[in-house]
């Protein structure tokens, strides 16, 4: 294959013979097919750039192949991955179709050893049925989202799914049967809505939020008025939590979220969170909860997050920073909530480190390993900013 067509980062593997000599066999095995699972993907990835440009329309583009053990040889490899990662980001034509690289993107965002990813000189695919507008004026909110869902996401950037019908079997049996059934599937732990249930899913449970934290009151009131303007929900999957607050309470919520991807191999499949989201008209980021989130200070008056904080880390210092980063953003008497099915399940004593945090920085427990009527057995955590002082 052509030199310029291999990533950066497997040069240093195309070591001379004699210099390899002095290392062992087994490692010589290793390498030799670490690099060559790399060059595949490569080549295959060029591959399908090149064939579905040209003769396509102008807004067609092609998928990388994301073979599960080549993408986790790739994650494993601490040093270079962000190297072969910004190498398949910038592998395109200008003025072009960008590649649909949707993972690629991720890994650069989420990965705190990778620098984000640049903007493009290329233009986005879009579905040949891409339902606009004009399309969705004679159709219900119901049949509109629905519709949105089956014609507007390019599902062929997904391995495993290959519509929303898909999308949502495999989030309510946790298996594609027939297709994809991973040992312990029904065990898998995201959801998706239901078009037209989220305000019945969530309404118990809001309700008993409401005796804590004071969002009930804002429905009608001006905005200026109300002591919970904007929301932020951490780890908010798909954007059920963010629909309801709309929906029954007239309130604007964020929803930083990633898709469930292939190279993680906490979860099976891979779905359109982002898509959910945006068709819904609701607002979300692509942004890790380690990095500094593009927002100024004080911007946000309650901050959510449901079954995802105690998965971002198994490192306490990780979870300081996203403390400080919560408390930089929060405004003043403003609120977090955390729901987990145990906040220790991954990091051991992040329960007795976030209530140490929230006394260092003035966070009042307003419940403290409380539960709620839908899973009594999971704790909830409420938390109010309010001993803070102005400088």
């Amino acid at each position: 294959m052509p030199q310029s067509s291999i990533p950066r980062w497997s040069a240093p593997y195309r070591t001379p013979v004699t210099a390899v000599l002095c290392s062992s066999c087994a490692f010589v095995l290793l390498v030799l097919q670490l690099q060559g699972s790399l060059e595949t993907v490569v080549l295959d990835y060029n591959q399908s750039v090149t064939n579905n440009i040209k003769g396509l329309s102008a807004r067609d583009s092609a998928p990388i192949n994301y073979s599960r053990a080549i993408w986790s040889d790739i994650l494993t490899d601490k040093a270079n991955v962000c190297t072969f990662l910004e190498d398949l980001y910038l592998n395109f034509t200008a003025g072009s179709i960008c590649p649909e690289d949707r993972h690629v993107v991720e890994e650069l965002t989420f990965n705190p050893e990778c620098d984000m990813p640049m903007a493009r000189r290329c233009f986005v695919a879009i579905p040949r049925n891409y339902l606009g507008a004009k399309d969705r004026s004679n159709l219900s909110w119901d049949q509109a989202l629905l519709r949105s869902m089956k014609q507007n996401v390019r599902y062929e950037a997904f391995p495993m799914i290959n519509s929303f019908a898909e999308v949502q079997q495999a989030s309510d049996l946790g298996v594609l049967p027939g297709k994809y059934e991973p040992d312990g599937g029904k065990d898998w732990g995201a959801r998706v809505w239901r078009v037209g249930q989220l305000a019945r899913i969530y309404e118990e449970k809001l309700r008993a939020l409401e005796r804590y934290i004071p969002f009930a009151r804002n429905y009608g009131v001006a905005n200026h008025q109300r002591s919970i303007r904007l929301v932020l929900d951490v780890g908010g999957g798909g954007g059920g939590f963010a629909s309801a607050l709309r929906r029954l309470y007239g309130l604007t919520c964020v929803t930083l979220t990633r898709d469930n991807s292939i190279p993680d191999i906490k979860h099976y499949f891979d779905l359109p969170f982002y898509e959910m989201l945006v068709e819904d008209g609701l607002p979300t980021i692509m942004w890790s909860g380690s990095r500094r989130l593009p927002v100024p200070d004080h911007s946000y008056d309650w901050i959510n997050s449901e079954y995802a904080v105690e998965n971002f880390s198994d490192d306490l210092e990780d979870f300081e920073k996203i403390f400080f980063e919560w408390d930089r953003i929060l405004r003043p008497d403003g609120y977090i909530s955390l729901t987990a099915s145990s906040l220790d399940a991954r990091c051991s004593g992040l329960t007795q480190f976030l209530r140490d945090f929230a006394s260092k920085a003035g966070w009042q427990e307003r419940v403290w390993s409380g539960s709620l009527p839908q899973k009594p057995e999971h704790p909830i955590y409420i938390l109010q900013k309010s001993n803070w002082k102005a400088l």
